[in-house]
């Protein structure tokens, strides 16, 4: 983008400068001296270097449903495994009153969803149902509900915003493999990065056979 008339000059200068010194150079015989003719060499051979990397790694075979399927088969067990997580009722409240008398009504027998729908900030329709969820998402109800065994009540927790929250554990469950929907793209793409990292090695180490290239490492000794 061009903000102003004396960019576009000053564009249109470094082209006309940079062709008068390119034929200032060749007048001069500059591309016949061995350091031009190093640098031209060198630049040449990068430059066919990066394309051969560029064609091995496009024209590495793309993985397909079947062996993202079969990757997923092979490793769900140790490296696609989710975190441990809870479902659990919640009565919050804002005040620690509140929550204290709630909790000896819990005592004493009421029950713990009817007091979540009176009471509740949390999802009071639902009877304060909450999850499921994990360590990461939510530390210190997940510290508290994991303690329980399902069907027991908390004591009081000190939650965020200064408000009190007592849980009831409805389920708890253990590590186990994510399913395959949640990870497919990302092993889609670790088979990709693979199979390009492998055409690059075949494809550069297959020169040394095509041009029969003998190593002798021992030189190096």
């Amino acid at each position: 983008k061009f903000s102003s008339e004396s960019d576009i000059v000053s564009v249109f200068r470094t082209v006309i400068l940079q062709s008068a010194a390119v034929q200032d150079g060749f007048s001069a015989g500059i591309d016949s001296s061995f350091s031009y003719k190093k640098r031209l060499s060198e630049a040449v051979d990068g430059l066919l270097y990066d394309a051969y990397l560029k064609f091995l790694v496009n024209s590495a075979q793309k993985p397909d449903s079947l062996d993202i399927i079969d990757y997923y088969n092979q490793n769900k067990d140790s490296d696609y495994i989710g975190p441990e997580t809870v479902i659990v009722r919640e009565i919050r409240v804002s005040n620690k009153a509140v929550a204290d008398s709630l909790l000896l009504l819990l005592s004493n027998g009421v029950d713990f969803s009817l007091l979540a729908q009176q009471n509740s900030l949390v999802n009071p329709d639902a009877g304060g149902l909450s999850g499921p969820f994990s360590m990461k998402q939510n530390g210190s109800l997940f510290s508290a509900a994991s303690l329980l065994d399902v069907g027991e009540i908390s004591p009081i927790i000190s939650s965020l915003g200064n408000s009190f929250s007592i849980v009831r554990l409805v389920e708890k469950s253990e590590k186990s493999s994510l399913p395959l929907h949640l990870v497919y793209v990302q092993i889609e793409s670790l088979l990709i990065k693979k199979s390009q990292v492998l055409a690059k090695k075949e494809g550069t180490e297959g020169l040394l056979n095509f041009y029969t290239i003998n190593k002798n490492m021992s030189l190096l000794d």
